[in-house]
């Protein structure tokens, strides 16, 4: 229903990539978080919103449920356009085709405290 899609899409940022992990969609929203248009990060990887203080033990949690194509769900420390740090909570998961084979994944993210 129309109602619930606009709800989730204006309390979470949408991130679909393909099965090499490059962005092939955004939602318009994510500008509000991290200052990134999706015309801006089409064809990129997610990883360019980490930085220095971004924990590494995190990331390989995220990179091994992906591999192993499973669920995940962290929160990280991201960087938006201008540099600054922001906590970012993603619920990741993989889509499969009809033939059970992963075509994409799909990530609900939103800022935290």
């Amino acid at each position: 229903n129309q109602f619930g899609v606009e709800l989730l899409n204006k309390q979470h940022v949408i991130v679909v990539t393909d099965t090499q992990l490059r962005i092939a969609h955004a939602t318009e929203n994510i500008v509000n978080m991290n200052g990134y248009s999706p015309k801006e990060i089409i064809g990129k990887k997610p990883n360019m919103f980490q930085g220095p203080d971004t924990c590494s033990k995190t990331t390989k949690n995220i990179r091994n449920a992906v591999k192993n194509r499973n669920s995940f769900e962290a929160i990280i420390l991201n960087y938006r356009k201008d540099g600054s740090a922001y906590k970012c909570w993603i619920k990741g998961e993989p889509i499969f085709n009809i033939s059970g084979e992963v075509v994409n994944f799909i990530a609900y993210e939103k800022e935290v405290a």
